[in-house]
């Protein structure tokens, strides 16, 4: 899933399964091709609708020359789940107001 931070600044979160044995990977990526940004990314995970809590890797700068990678893991309970990841992006407006955007991945049924 893809998310636009501004107009050269995009954000991709993804979910999959097959890093570590009986986990479920959250990965995000976020960039620019032009420009600069503040964000503070969060990925989340829901297991079967329910929230699994992920975790913050802090304030990142990012610009065209430094982008980042970074994932979180959850366990993998037994049985059939449907597990999406979320990505929440905070970064700072020009009003001194923090703005908020959020996606989802599609279910990964394990």
């Amino acid at each position: 899933m893809k998310l636009d931070i501004n107009k050269y600044c995009k954000a991709t979160i993804s979910v999959d399964d097959h890093t570590k044995k009986g986990k479920i990977r959250g990965l995000a990526r976020v960039s620019c091709t032009k420009g600069d940004a503040i964000v503070t990314p969060t990925i989340n995970f829901y297991r079967d609708g329910k929230h699994v809590r992920g975790g913050s890797i802090g304030p990142r700068i990012i610009n065209k020359k430094k982008g980042f990678t970074f994932s979180k893991y959850t366990s993998d309970k037994g049985g059939k789940q449907c597990y999406r990841a979320s990505l929440l992006i905070v970064y700072p407006d020009p009003a001194d107001v923090n703005k908020a955007q959020l996606i989802k991945t599609p279910c990964l049924n394990t």
